[in-house]
């Protein structure tokens, strides 16, 4: 319990600050002090592009049945797909 404590604090704090990066253009550091260093790409444009790429993952996965073990006895019978293919 004590590792997955601090695998949430390590992920939830290291993704604010590259959400932050990318898409306000600053550090997410909470400092306040506008050094600018980030993309700036605004939260829409982020927000299409992650909510894409996470459903043609999902989607990808669910057509393949890579994450189940089926995708091996399917490779044999010319059944299985290819993501991205």
């Amino acid at each position: 319990m004590t590792a997955l404590g601090i695998a949430y604090v390590i992920t939830r704090s290291l993704g604010t600050s590259v959400a932050d990066w990318i898409t306000r253009g600053g550090l997410g550091l909470g400092l306040g002090l506008g050094l600018g260093l980030g993309l700036g790409l605004g939260l829409s444009p982020v927000t299409l592009a992650s909510t894409v790429a996470i459903t043609r993952f999902v989607g990808c996965m669910a057509t393949s049945r890579r994450d189940t073990g089926a995708h091996t006895a399917a490779w044999g019978s010319g059944r299985a797909t290819r993501c991205g293919a």
